[in-house]
């Protein structure tokens, strides 16, 4: 009787740690991480890099004990692959950058994760105001079709208000508000909201029978206590036009934060990621960006967009926490 209650008091220890692996796309792993190094049911710890690893569903076909019950590493999620992905946005989205093409933008690498074309029309210093007023907005929507997505990106360069010389901040509110001022050309304008313009955007891009996908500003290089602060009312504004129209929307400020986060202050000022300013990234921050919108695409289970990753697409992954 002694042994067999030894025996269950040793079966009950071992579901314990079991039950401790960590949930499905939690953290596993990495520098200064102390927590459990092993998965639940159905998921393996996936080494991203030396800060961070991830549960992921499947098995990585060794004999440790992160799986009990190793799943398909396939996604099984169906959509429909569109032909091309759009992008309107400013210099963090431009394929060159800014400073003189010195920095580039996350639009320069996400067709290297993708199978659909992508085209991308972000343009450096572009706010959501001049995005429309200049004509950007009109020749972009007249390339989309049919099942296409179209990625609308702003917030940086849209501060300042409608009377600001940089002839690119929004009027005030998130409706339909309205300034009208002189431009330096002479010309007359009729300013509207931030939103109003996301609004008109997205509202076209569902005419042609396409998609828009809303993402907050990318965060500047910022730390304060090893943390990024909060982003500025942009951000909401994004998230505020989407819940409205009910469209995707990634909060692409957030997911980069926490990442920078994770990586650390020093490891950005090393590897150069900011090697103009504060704002504008390395070639290998951007690429970095650009795998941080696939995975949200993967971790909000955008189904069209997921059918249009290739392998190297599927392969990314990092912490869906934002």
């Amino acid at each position: 009787m002694e042994f067999k209650g030894i025996f269950i008091f040793a079966l009950t220890i071992v579901g314990f740690v079991n039950a401790a692996c960590n949930a499905a796309y939690g953290q596993c792993g990495g520098q200064n991480f102390y927590g459990e190094t092993c998965c639940v049911s159905g998921y393996y710890c996936n080494k991203v890099n030396e800060w961070y690893s991830q549960c992921i569903p499947g098995s990585n076909n060794n004999n440790n004990n992160n799986n009990n019950n190793p799943g398909n590493t396939s996604n099984a999620t169906a959509g429909n692959k569109p032909n091309t992905i759009f992008i309107a946005g400013d210099s963090t989205a431009d394929s060159n950058g800014a400073n003189n093409r010195k920095t580039n933008g996350w639009g320069k690498f996400l067709g290297d994760y993708v199978t659909s074309t992508v085209n991308n029309q972000a343009k450096s210093g572009q706010s959501a105001r001049s995005y429309w007023r200049d004509g950007r907005w009109n020749s972009l929507i007249q390339g989309v079709s049919k099942g296409d997505y179209v990625f609308i990106q702003f917030g940086h360069n849209d501060v300042g208000g409608p009377h600001a010389s940089t002839e690119r901040g929004s009027a005030g509110g998130e409706g339909d508000e309205t300034v009208t001022v002189t431009l330096s050309n002479g010309q007359q304008e009729v300013v509207h909201t931030f939103p109003w313009y996301i609004r008109q955007m997205a509202k076209q891009v569902q005419a042609k029978g396409a998609t828009p996908l809303l993402l907050s500003l990318t965060p500047n290089f910022s730390f304060v206590d090893g943390k990024i602060p909060e982003g500025s009312r942009f951000q909401g504004f994004m998230k505020l036009v989407s819940d409205e129209m009910k469209i995707p929307y990634i909060d692409l400020y957030s997911y980069i934060a926490r990442q920078y986060e994770r990586l650390g202050e020093n490891y950005l000022k090393t590897n150069n990621w900011f090697p103009s300013d504060y704002k504008h990234t390395s070639p290998a921050a951007a690429d970095f960006n650009a795998q941080l919108i696939i995975n949200a695409i993967k971790c909000q289970k955008i189904n069209d967009l997921i059918a249009a990753l290739n392998d190297k697409g599927r392969n990314v992954n990092y912490a869906c926490t934002v």
